[in-house]
């Protein structure tokens, strides 16, 4: 029994969960994560705010953040547990649905590594906005599991029903209405005419969902939005990211980040998992499991493709690639060359997560400490305060690795700081040359701002 317990890569995973917490503790906020639902929201909980805003509807997000507000000092902790929680879960179910397609176990146990490892989870597991991604998938998991466990109307119903709460986690949760039954058709385990009937039944509730969503929301905001501007050269590099992202654990950032270039890392991250995908590559056959897994990936991951792709986005599909590998490891013959290639292949997805982990942890110290050098300058509480920032065409690398005024949250890292009392309003400035410094000026004393802060680079000083 011992034996079986430490070949199982949950337990290993369970048993490590506390040191994972608490490395994933050190991450301070960026970007997104000081203006999304998932920060403190002071403000009473209204019906209103659990209805569709604008592009979003994520009632769950906004009831973790007013429960958030209940102690400000919670965050971003209970978000990073929640968080943590909920990949190991889903690490879980994706051990769970492997033992239901009855491959071996080390085909089975190699998934789950790549699974909980793979750079794919990055722009999930080290950000702090995206309980929506994990939970998202964790819904959908749980309908697969229902749809392959159970039977008759209990497996339509708990399918339908954990569909239908992944969708409303985020909105890729789209893809549980249409996937189940064809992959479990393809397995030789459904009818095709069942599966058919069954799909008719997940399309017509999410067309209910979207009806509803659109009779509830009051304004949708799609000028100048980036989500809206598609090219052809923009799918192709989409789908470049897709592949690249999910299936070859390379350092990216040293790889296309210019800030962050190493040519030594890409060389040695990008040779040590090619003999693994060599090996799956070779195994690759032409089947109905792998061709519905393959056309899953890309419809979980339609939306982003035809928009924006990024690091975040690969999470969604990370179970159907899990899936995949397992199904080409049973193919591979030679199982000691499968152990040795996945064992560097897994080793290089862990340097890669640590490397990206260590520079989300700079950029959130980086925020950190702005934040509190302009409150330190401030003799007084401000209420409605306008940042400039200068603009220097700097580049961040993905929502958790950013330049340093989005480390600093355009000024709302500030209200942690203060414990969420001031500044209640901040007006966003941007300049590209000092010399517009000094215009700006009027602008402020015309809004009726109690104080002016001005950003460049690392630093944040008190004009006014």
């Amino acid at each position: 029994m011992k034996a079986r317990t430490g070949r199982n890569p949950i337990f290993w995973i369970v048993l490590t969960a506390p040191l994972a917490l608490l490395l994933l503790c050190q991450l301070q906020p960026t970007f997104d994560d000081w203006t999304y639902y998932t920060v403190p929201q002071t403000e009473p909980l209204t019906l209103q705010s659990l209805l569709p805003d604008g592009n979003y509807w994520r009632p769950f997000d906004v009831l973790f953040g007013h429960f958030l507000g209940l102690d400000y000092r919670l965050f971003p902790t209970l978000n990073h547990l929640f968080i943590l929680l909920g990949h190991i879960l889903n690490t879980l179910l994706v051990y769970k649905i492997l033992q239901w397609f009855r491959v071996s176990t080390l085909s089975r146990n190699l998934s789950v590594i790549f699974f909980y490892l793979s750079s794919g989870t990055l722009g999930t597991v080290l950000n702090i906005d995206s309980l929506n991604q994990v939970y998202s998938l964790l819904w959908g998991l749980l309908a697969l599991y229902s749809y392959i466990s159970l039977s008759g109307y209990r497996k339509l119903i708990l399918w339908l029903l954990c569909s239908l709460l992944s969708v409303f986690a985020k909105e890729s949760g789209y893809i549980w209405f249409v996937c189940p039954p064809f992959i479990v058709w393809s397995m030789g385990k459904e009818r095709f005419n069942r599966a058919l009937k069954h799909l008719l039944c997940g399309c017509s509730l999410f067309v209910l969902y979207l009806v509803c969503r659109f009779l509830l929301t009051d304004s949708f905001h799609l000028e100048n939005n980036v989500y809206m501007d598609f090219t052809i050269i923009r799918l192709l590099r989409n789908l470049g990211l897709l592949l690249g992202m999910t299936f070859y654990p390379i350092d990216y950032a040293s790889l296309i980040h210019p800030q962050h270039r190493h040519l030594t890392v890409v060389v040695v991250t990008g040779f040590l998992p090619l003999p693994f995908i060599w090996l799956l590559l070779r195994s690759c056959r032409l089947q109905k499991p792998l061709v519905i897994l393959f056309l899953s990936i890309f419809a979980g991951a339609f939306v982003n493709l035809m928009t924006v792709f990024t690091l975040m986005h690969c999470y969604a599909v990370l179970p159907f690639v899990a899936v995949m590998i397992a199904l080409l490891c049973e193919r591979i013959k030679n199982k000691r060359a499968l152990i040795l290639s996945a064992l560097l292949y897994l080793l290089t997805a862990a340097f890669t997560l640590f490397h990206h982990g260590y520079a989300s942890w700079l950029s959130g110290k980086m925020g950190e400490r702005m934040a509190k050098s302009i409150v330190s300058q401030c003799n007084r509480p401000v209420n409605k305060v306008m940042l400039i920032h200068l603009d220097k065409g700097e580049t961040k690398y993905s929502s958790f690795w950013v330049i340093p005024f989005e480390a600093f949250g355009w000024g709302y890292s500030v209200r942690q700081q203060t414990g969420y009392q001031w500044p209640k309003t901040i007006l966003n400035e941007e300049i590209t040359d000092k010399r517009q410094l000094k215009s700006l000026l009027p602008k402020a004393e015309i809004a009726g701002c109690d104080g002016v802060w001005y950003a460049e680079d690392e630093q944040v000083k008190r004009i006014k």
